[in-house]
């Protein structure tokens, strides 16, 4: 049992936390992988419209709807469907009247949209193998036909490896690759462990705000990686987090709620207060997205059952509410329900109460976060 003064200390906290979660619960999320995603498409259509020619174009707009149609089966679980449009999305290469550039670039994104529906068949080989070729074709269009514009491309094709190593359940590959991408986006490492050309100075030239909406998606995918596993191995891939991204115990945390803005930051190292909770990006992390480097470092407290910093960092971060962040705003949510779970005090089963009860009517919540929040997880049709 907790002695009285411990057990006021940790029911303050709580109760501080807990008027934080509400605050953050009601305030909408701005889905920006939504943005992106347009971005990226737009900037694609364009490389097309203006660097292939008309016949590819041509062939590329009567072909290019079946690849669609065979990514939406695919993530529909409706894979029969998937593999027929995925075999008329094909005829163009078998026509062999594409140009070598046109011919490269309608394959790699082919490959990529084929990937997924052997990651659902679970055919992980499969799926590596055709992501790796997809990478393959980004950096011969990089390099000799000078389409930068797939750079980004070719990082969202490594992050697919992080999410095909996690399904299989090569846990500790996925962590360190997930570590590695985002150690590069930040700066902080100027290679991947991919064959290809990573010179920093290419990621230098990108959008900040595009490369910040990646740091922020593979800094998600961790979150779900960690998601429900047990302390043991949670304390070991955090490890390998730690020494990737060099954390440290004090010195980088949440922007302050009223000024927060999700466009990269970089600005001194500041102290600690307590009293605020707010912290700061390290200097040099350019490129990282705030919230998210933020919410390595709850995740660290959390890990290290420092739950006075935990819910310190915790109750700033669910206060800003989930943003353009909700993955790792719910895992946030999920942490403290475990961590009322550990803590014997009144408060504890208010917070777990009313997570439980709001939990099934929020947005885009992944279906294994619903009984770590204490709900039942949805049913088909409801």
């Amino acid at each position: 049992m907790l002695c009285q003064s411990i057990t006021n200390f940790y029911s303050e906290l709580l109760q501080t936390t807990l008027e934080h979660y509400r605050q953050g619960c009601v305030k909408p999320i701005e889905i920006t992988s939504e943005i992106y995603n347009n971005l990226a498409e737009q900037k694609l259509q364009t490389l097309i419209v203006t660097r292939l020619p008309l016949t590819d174009q041509r062939l590329i707009a009567r072909f290019g709807s079946a690849r669609y149609r065979g990514l939406i089966a695919a993530r529909q679980g409706n894979l029969m469907a998937a593999e027929r449009a995925f075999t008329e999305a094909r005829v163009p290469l078998k026509l062999g009247k594409l140009s070598p550039a046109g011919s490269l670039l309608y394959k790699s994104l082919l490959e990529q949209s084929e990937s997924y529906l052997d990651y659902r068949r679970g055919d992980f080989e499969q799926a590596r193998n055709r992501t790796l070729e997809a990478i393959e074709n980004d950096v011969v269009l990089e390099e000799e036909y000078r389409y930068e514009i797939l750079f980004l491309h070719r990082i969202h094709l490594v992050h697919n490896l992080v999410r095909i190593d996690a399904r299989c359940m090569c846990f500790k590959r996925a962590i360190e690759l997930a570590c590695q991408i985002l150690s590069y986006l930040e700066g902080t490492s100027e290679v991947l462990p991919i064959p290809g050309y990573w010179g920093y100075e290419r990621m230098a030239s990108q959008s900040p705000e595009l490369v910040a909406a990646m740091f922020a998606a593979v800094t998600s995918e961790v979150a779900l990686i960690l998601a429900g596993q047990n302390r043991q191995l949670v304390g070991d891939l955090f490890a390998v987090i730690s020494a990737h991204m060099q954390l440290q115990a004090n010195g980088i945390s949440i922007p302050n709620r009223d000024s927060y803005s999700s466009a990269p930051t970089t600005v001194d190292r500041v102290p600690h207060s307590v009293t605020q909770g707010m912290f700061y990006p390290q200097k040099n992390r350019c490129n990282c997205h705030p919230r998210a480097h933020a919410w390595l470092l709850i995740k660290q407290a959390f890990v290290n059952k420092d739950f006075a910093t935990f819910l310190e960092r915790a109750s700033d971060f669910l206060a800003l509410g989930r943003a353009d962040t909700p993955l790792l705003w719910y895992a946030t949510v999920i942490d403290l329900v475990a961590l009322c779970d550990e803590l014997p005090i009144p408060d504890s089963d208010l917070v777990r109460q009313e997570v439980a009860s709001e939990a099934t009517t929020w947005e885009n919540l992944p279906q294994k976060f619903f009984p770590l929040l204490g709900v039942c997880p949805k049913t088909e049709g409801a």
